[in-house]
């Protein structure tokens, strides 16, 4: 009687070690699994990351062109600036001029 139950331990152990094995297959097939989700999830975030730093790269570019071009028609609308003030200071100087002549042309023809 008592080597039926040695025999029927023994297989009792046997069928438990093998569940515990295809527990622990089961569980490191799940762990491969999310493992792998994980690694596919965190090369997303990587290649959006990257493609984010790619545009604002761009876009920061695109500013600092813009930045600099307004800077340079600032500049060019200062020296047209100083270019009208000197031409109206000249013109200005030339109309007095002008009354001037006309003043002792006029002088002139009442002397005559």
């Amino acid at each position: 009687c008592g080597g039926f139950r040695q025999g029927a331990g023994r297989s009792l152990t046997s069928s438990r070690r093998m569940e515990g094995e295809s527990k622990l297959v089961r569980e490191v097939e799940e762990l491969r699994a999310r493992t792998a989700q994980m690694e596919k999830t965190l090369r997303w975030w990587s290649d959006c990351t990257a493609n984010w730093r790619d545009k604002w790269t761009k876009v920061r570019v695109e500013r600092n062109k813009a930045v600099e071009e307004a800077r340079e028609m600032r500049r060019e609308a200062d020296k047209l600036e100083l270019e009208r003030d000197r031409v109206r200071e000249q013109n200005e100087r030339l109309r007095m001029d002008v009354r001037e002549l006309r003043l002792r042309l006029g002088e002139d023809h009442g002397r005559n």
